[in-house]
């Protein structure tokens, strides 16, 4: 026979119960800034060097391309049917081509043009999911897990692109884009419209980590430099820089760490991502 006993609990009487005290091997890491504003801007501009402005078309791109490296049968013949004129990928098992390319994981299409007779209307192109592996004869591999969403909307006298990307993706195989060659995540959204691009969101790569706060570049009035927005720089220690920029085209920022404390005018000579950003986005058809 079995008792069950059901009693009331004490209130506490403020002695030591024995938890108090312990040493539990975990000590939380002291948070200070880290950088000054000149350290801030190279590091910032370090990132902006070498990688640049990751843009969804430079993964969507390079899946095509590797895509028409197989044969005929691979990575063809998959469990997806083909539907539109960008290929699908269906291959859950894996399958090796005739060309040395081997082909594994799901690239899910889509590709929509929702324009009338007149050429008013969206085209609408990207993955609704992406979770492969792409590997070259020479075993070098690109691999994407995420999704992406680009649209362009075409009107009477302009035209306007927006897209969202998220996932990640890497890119080790010949002539790879720097930012997949690092093996970069993002979780961001763009807008281009009337000669200006706004960025929202997240982007890590390497030892590179940023979120841009509607961060504003503006073709028309600043060509070369950020125009407004803020753009926060993580720290090794997890907590954040802020640069705010002034809304002209001086390329400079009012520089704080962890909100509170203050660095001074941050200067940013970023003209080269930035012109290459331009040009991913009048390569837009």
């Amino acid at each position: 026979m079995s008792l069950l006993l059901i009693g009331c609990t004490p209130e506490p009487d403020g002695r030591d119960t024995g938890t108090q005290g312990l040493d539990w091997g975990f000590e939380r890491p002291s948070q200070t800034a880290q950088y000054t504003a000149d350290e801030l801007a190279e590091h910032v501009e370090s990132w902006a060097d070498t990688y640049g402005f990751p843009f969804p078309q430079h993964a969507f791109n390079r899946y095509l391309e590797l895509m028409e490296e197989g044969d005929e049968s691979c990575p063809a013949g998959g469990s997806l049917d083909d539907t539109s004129r960008f290929p699908n990928l269906g291959r859950l098992e894996g399958c090796s081509s005739s060309t040395g390319w081997d082909y594994i994981g799901i690239g899910i299409v889509f590709d929509d043009d929702l324009r009338d007779e007149d050429g008013i209307g969206a085209v609408r192109v990207g993955f609704n999911l992406a979770d492969f592996v792409i590997t070259s004869p020479d075993g070098e591999e690109f691999s994407g897990g995420g999704s992406s969403k680009m649209q362009i909307q075409y009107q009477e006298d302009q035209t306007s692109w927006n897209a969202e990307f998220g996932g990640s993706w890497e890119d080790q195989t010949t002539d790879a884009t720097p930012w997949m060659k690092a093996s970069g995540s993002v979780d961001y959204m763009m807008t281009y419209h009337n000669e200006q691009l706004a960025t929202n969101g997240y982007v890590g790569i390497g030892e590179y980590a940023f979120l841009f706060d509607r961060l504003i570049l503006n073709k028309e009035e600043c060509p070369n430099t950020p125009h407004d927005g803020t753009l926060w720089v993580r720290q090794e220690d997890g907590s954040w820089n802020q640069l705010t920029f002034a809304n002209d085209c001086s390329g400079c920022a009012t520089g704080t760490w962890n909100e509170e404390v203050e660095l001074g005018e941050v200067c940013l000579d970023i003209s080269l991502p930035i012109d290459e950003a331009w040009n991913t986005l009048q390569a837009i058809p």
